[in-house]
């Protein structure tokens, strides 16, 4: 039983360790909102590891996760909703597998200043994995429909909170590797923001065309907010696709930031190079293509490397299992 605890949050821990978290104001009371319909989907048969999205699997689609904690207290609590129901099915003990693994696990990680705690539930059983990697056992946990609310104890009480996630997975695996897949949604969601201008060498008094592109982890483009700082001191822009035009010599760094309606955030920055004219008042502007691994790109790369990482931990899981 032990060994199973141990072998989940290690897969989890891998996981997460790919995943951005959202940083906050060191308050203790934390809530982070969860879009619906979020759910990602993947055919273990899928070699080229294409992502869908579903709406259908609410009972791992999160809903809001919520951290409490009192100051001068060691007691916390993390709340898991889901839009669905909290399912219980599969188990944690190898012995249960048989030829298939089949299970609903919700995992939970917490950073603190001065610790982390990986909180894996899995079918009336919960576990807490600390940064050292000792696992217990957490007995003080409840379901209530769409509700998981676990209650455990901090390592210190002056721990203050730096970043939240979870993530939510529905595996269904024939040892056979002839059919099976997974699903599982994660928050925060990641922002993947590129800025693409129309030249990054430039004349003084010229203006430059700025586009941003932006895209959550799904590939979707949704309801954004758009800062530009041009680097030079001049107010920022608000517009999705600015122009701006530099008045002085020099390189400038543009920075793009990016937050979507539940406050996940991302940015990008890029080098503008600003020279004089020439004598013959002809442009010397060059093409800007520094960026050429655009939000496409990181999105593929994102989603490559979490489907290649829990692969990798499946093996590892029925390797140590089949020993």
């Amino acid at each position: 039983m032990k060994k199973g605890v141990v072998l989940i949050a290690a897969i989890f821990y891998l996981v997460f360790m790919f995943s951005f978290t959202q940083s906050v104001i060191a308050e203790e009371d934390i809530i982070l909102s969860d879009p619906e319909g979020d759910v990602l989907v993947y055919d273990l048969l899928d070699v080229d590891y294409n992502f869908t999205t579903t709406d259908e699997i609410p009972n791992i689609d999160i809903k809001e996760v919520k951290y409490i904690h009192n100051d001068g207290s060691n007691k916390a609590t993390i709340i898991l909703q889901v839009y669905g129901i909290i399912e219980d099915r599969g188990s944690l003990d190898e012995s249960d597998f048989g030829e298939a693994f089949n299970t609903v696990a919700y995992a939970m990680s917490l950073t603190t200043t001065k610790n982390s705690y990986l909180i894996n539930y899995v079918n009336k059983t919960c576990a807490l994995t600390k940064s050292d990697f000792n696992t217990e056992n957490i007995t003080d946990w409840s379901v209530n429909n769409d509700k998981l609310t676990i209650n455990f104890e901090l390592e210190n009480t002056d721990e203050s909170y730096v970043d939240l996630s979870a993530e939510t997975t529905d595996i269904d695996i024939d040892f056979s590797f002839e059919s099976g897949g997974f699903y599982f949604d994660t928050i925060p969601n990641l922002l993947f923001v590129e800025i693409k201008e129309e030249k990054n060498i430039e004349e003084i008094g010229k203006s430059i065309q700025f586009t941003a592109d932006a895209q959550d982890q799904y590939g979707a483009s949704g309801d954004f907010t758009y800062v530009w700082d041009f680097g030079d001191g001049n107010p920022t822009s608000k517009l999705k696709n600015p122009t701006h035009t530099y008045n002085s010599v020099g390189n400038y760094t543009v920075t793009l930031t990016v937050e979507d309606d539940l406050g996940n955030i991302g940015n990008d920055t890029t080098i503008i190079q600003i020279i004089e004219k020439d004598s013959n008042g002809n442009g010397n502007g060059n093409g800007g293509e520094n960026n050429q691994n655009g939000s496409e790109s990181g999105l593929s790369l994102f989603i490559t490397i979490i489907a290649v990482i829990i692969i990798i931990g499946i093996l590892v899981l029925i390797f140590i299992i089949r020993r």
